[in-house]
């Protein structure tokens, strides 16, 4: 997931316009691993040095490493905020299936309330 964002920042023509700050501060989100990547992606995202699908990129990875580290949560309020970024884009339909892939494993982790 985190190679097909780069990729779409790439196809917007962001990532030829990243300075070499930039440029650290993305590949250190892109690639930390799940323990770390969650700090790294916040360090980029509120840097205030990414706008559209660049920023939008960064909350998908966040969202990534939120679910992989199992904050169910965090990982969809930032699948939602890149929905809002990524709009009208193509990676919109890949972000929201993965938002729903996580709304459902939280659904199933609700007790049941009815005897079965």
């Amino acid at each position: 997931m985190a190679a097909l964002t780069f990729a779409l920042a790439a196809a917007c023509g962001a990532a030829d316009n990243f300075t070499a700050a930039q440029t650290a501060l993305y590949n250190q989100c892109e690639t930390s691993p799940p323990a770390t990547q969650v700090r790294a992606c916040s360090t980029a995202i509120d840097s205030k040095a990414f706008k559209g699908m660049e920023l939008a990129g960064l909350h998908v990875n966040r969202a990534n490493a939120y679910d992989a580290n199992g904050d169910k949560g965090s990982a969809l309020k930032d699948y939602n905020r890149a929905l809002e970024l990524a709009a009208h884009y193509s990676s919109r339909k890949k972000t929201m299936i993965r938002r729903s892939r996580i709304t459902m494993q939280r659904c199933a982790s609700i007790p049941r309330m009815l005897p079965p």
